[in-house]
């Protein structure tokens, strides 16, 4: 096995050689493009020293040739063409500011006087003129001459003519720009472009100057191979101005002399490397042994750790990043230690509150089934903790949870324990059988009759225990924990304070799961069937509606009531799909009802799910419209419960169905809480008594008095009455006597598929009085 100390040693020495051999090559490469790249630095610099230098000479021409213009006695003789007194001012005035050109021209641009010969720049002269309006400068070739010249106009108070003022770019100005850019400049004029004047050699000039004239006029271009030819690097700069050929720059440096230079730098850099490089590996070599030894106690000790042994101190001598390592590596066994027990602490304890968690209530209570004691279990559960939640918020709430605990605890004391099983529940064990159960429970649901404070708040919190004896009605904890919680809903259902397990309550519940899972494979398969039941007009005695009932009868479960499985469909969400399952037989059903040659309302119950959704309600409007034939007419039967979620949105959705021309009807009157105020705002047409008041009718005095007065009070709010579960003659004449408008229940008839239900309208129909 290759050591750390070996690996290290040769992962350095393969990195520095592959670094050194790197920098090796882009400093011969930097090298060889070093020269060009310095050369042409050089030659941007010239050529903006140089363009800066022409446009100061600018400025300063044109301020000196204003001031000549604004001369009142030259403006005077320009005005009055005095040729002498012209000729002197344009003589005493170049001579004061050294100006080496001196002329003047009439508006149009045409030479009046002049100091040289501008035959051949009258042209240019007289373009720029008729295009400007203030003072310009120009770049003239003249007699074989460079000239920066300044034109600035002569105003009496009108345009009279133009003055010029011209300096000559000679030497003087070239070994300027030599001595600021460090490059040589060459000036070409004429159309044969041969040097005029030059900052190179002057023995370099004489030779270059012979050599373009044997090969011919060849411009900066010819010029540039030439010097190319003998080391240098050179721009040609373009000026403005084009009198009698054009005039030109040429920028040089000398790349030879550039590239000796990088090269003896280049040799530096690598002697300074080779140097580097031995002193790096000796360097290497000793910390690799000084990184080996401290890392290898380190590991010792991490392996140490990693065994779960904590209990010794990670030793280190030095101070460097070794001695913090090390120290790091004690804070981390403290830590490690640290985090090992809170893990333990709260996979078995709540942190809020101090109590056993639900998995350290698990242990507990197998331990004590295990023995087979007695004891008692109250699952506690604070029933408006949701409400004082959204009333205070979370965590202000929270606050009282180690209160209630500590409370619970005293309560108890030595003769259980408490665990906290959920964010709201609580599970208490008291070692006591079930005859001694009230004198245990009850003292922990009085202490709640005292309020909690926190920031002067008094809450009251409103416990509700479900109770159970073991290991008489459980002897296992899944059973234990099933029971107590059907216990605790049962006491919720109920509004009791607590409730103790029933026998046989762990089948109802079993029961209800199964038909809860059967429940989605019946509307998934469409196991269902639809009863109709027909209702009577009591004032015309004929049948003019049937109400559509589903039934359920289960390959497994048997026969399941609408009882007992439509409240498990609510509470599990599946009572939509449930309505439309029964609207579209419904609609199915329609079709052959229209055959039956009477106007029949087929009433259908709606859940307060279906009712609340915007979804459902559309689905209703389109069948109503779509679905059914023009003899039949589909009608709604809600409940009061209905209305309990959201009585708002609830009636504003029955008011949608009621503006189409759907029928509505509250159903099972007298069983729910709505009062007289929120019947008298609800949109129905019709009231229907629940069966519970009128199926002995004819037996219960007081049954009479509620129905009677039902039927009056509807009537009074404008309602048709329907009387469900009339199961006698007696009771049928009591109705009719009464006002009620409508009868349904067995002394009609009771609910039928639809095939026995055509016959029966038929048989019905005959009845009637032609």
């Amino acid at each position: 096995m290759i050591s750390f100390r070996s690996k290290l040693l040769l992962i350095f020495v393969a990195l520095l050689s592959l670094v050194f051999a790197s920098i090796t090559w882009a400093v011969f490469n930097a090298v060889s493009s070093a020269s060009v790249t310095y050369a042409n630095n050089e030659l941007d610099v010239a050529e903006r020293v140089f363009n800066k230098l022409l446009l100061e000479n600018r400025r300063q021409l044109i301020e000196r040739a204003s001031l000549l213009a604004d001369d009142y006695g030259f403006r005077q003789a320009v005005a009055t063409n005095e040729e002498e007194t012209l000729i002197s001012v344009l003589a005493n005035h170049g001579e004061r500011i050294g100006a080496s050109m001196v002329f003047i021209t009439d508006s149009a641009g045409k030479l009046r006087l002049g100091s040289h010969d501008l035959t051949v720049a009258e042209n240019l002269i007289a373009n720029n003129i008729s295009k400007a309006e203030r003072p310009f400068s120009l770049l003239l070739a003249v007699e074989h001459q460079a000239f920066q010249l300044a034109m600035v106009p002569v105003r009496a108070p009108s345009l009279i003519g133009w003055v010029g003022l011209g300096f000559t770019m000679d030497a003087e100005l070239l070994n300027n720009l030599k001595s600021v850019s460090k490059a040589n400049i060459t000036l070409l004029l004429d159309n044969a472009r041969q040097p005029s004047l030059t900052t190179l050699d002057a023995a370099e000039f004489v030779e270059l100057s012979h050599e373009l004239a044997t090969t011919g006029p060849g411009g900066s271009g010819a010029l540039t191979q030439l010097l190319s030819r003998q080391g240098w690097l050179s721009r040609p700069v373009l000026l403005e101005g084009d009198i009698a050929g054009d005039i030109e720059l040429l920028l040089s440096v000398s790349a030879t002399q550039l590239q000796d230079k990088l090269n003896k730098l280049q040799n530096h850099i690598v002697s300074i490397g080779v140097v580097a490089l031995a002193l790096v590996l000796v360097a290497i070599v000793t910390m690799a042994n000084s990184i080996s030894r401290p890392i290898a106690s380190l590991a010792r000790s991490a392996n140490r750790m990693a065994l779960g042994d904590y209990s010794k101190p990670v030793t280190a001598t030095s101070r460097d990043e070794f001695g913090m390592l090390a120290h790091s590596l004690n804070g981390l066994q403290t830590a490690i230690k640290d985090r090992e027990e809170k893990i333990s602490y709260q996979a078995e304890y709540d942190i809020e509150t101090g109590l056993a968690n639900r998995e350290k209530s698990k242990s507990e209570l197998e331990a004590l089934l295990a023995k087979k004691r007695p004891f008692v279990v109250a699952l506690l559960k604070l029933d408006n903790l949701n409400r004082l939640n959204d009333l205070y918020g979370l965590s202000f709430i929270q606050q009282f949870m180690p209160d209630i605990a500590q409370r619970l605890l005293a309560v108890v004391g030595a003769q259980g324990f408490v665990s906290r099983t959920k964010n709201n529940e609580f599970l208490v064990v008291f070692n006591c059988s079930g005859n001694n159960a009230d004198a245990a429970v009850w003292p922990i649901l009085d202490s709640f009759s005292e309020s909690l404070s926190h920031d002067n708040i008094a809450i009251n919190f409103e416990p509700r225990a479900g109770i159970l004896y073991c290991p008489e009605q459980a002897d296992n904890y899944e059973d234990l924990i099933r029971r107590a919680s059907i216990a605790l809903s049962e006491a919720r259902k109920l509004a009791l304070p607590s409730y103790l397990y029933q026998e046989g309550a762990d089948e109802i519940h079993l029961r209800k799961l199964t038909i809860t899972a059967y429940l989605q494979q019946a509307i998934q398969q469409g196991n269902f069937e639809l009863m109709y039941q027909p209702q009577l007009d009591l004032q015309s005695n004929s049948v003019n509606g049937v109400e559509a009932l589903i039934r359920w009868t289960d390959p497994v479960l048997g026969k399941v009531f609408p009882d007992e499985f439509i409240p498990l469909a609510e509470e599990s969400g599946a009572i939509s799909d449930i309505t439309r399952w029964v609207l579209g037989q419904v609609c199915k059903d329609c079709a052959v009802l229209a055959n039956a040659e009477s106007t029949l309302n087929v009433g259908i119950n709606l859940s307060a799910k279906d009712i609340l959704s915007k979804t459902m309600l559309a689905e209703l409007l389109d069948k109503a419209a779509h679905a059914v034939p023009a003899n039949i007419t589909l009608g709604f039967e809600v409940t009061e419960t209905a209305l309990i979620a959201d009585a708002h949105k609830a009636m504003d959705n029955l008011k949608v169905l009621q503006q189409a021309g759907l029928s509505l009807s509250m159903d099972d009157f007298g069983t729910g809480f709505s009062s007289l105020s929120q019947l008298k705002l609800m949109p129905v047409d019709k009231l229907k008594i629940d069966k519970s008041f009128v199926m002995k009718l004819d037996e219960s005095p007081e049954d009479q008095s509620i129905v009677q007065a039902t039927i009056k009070m509807a009537h009074a709010l404008g309602l048709k009455v329907v009387a469900e579960g009339v199961e006698n003659k007696a009771a049928g004449e009591m109705l009719k006597a009464w006002g009620c408008d409508y009868m349904q229940g067995y002394y009609l008839a009771r609910p039928m598929p639809l095939l026995d239900l055509l016959p029966w309208l038929q048989q019905q129909a005959a009845q009637q009085p032609a």
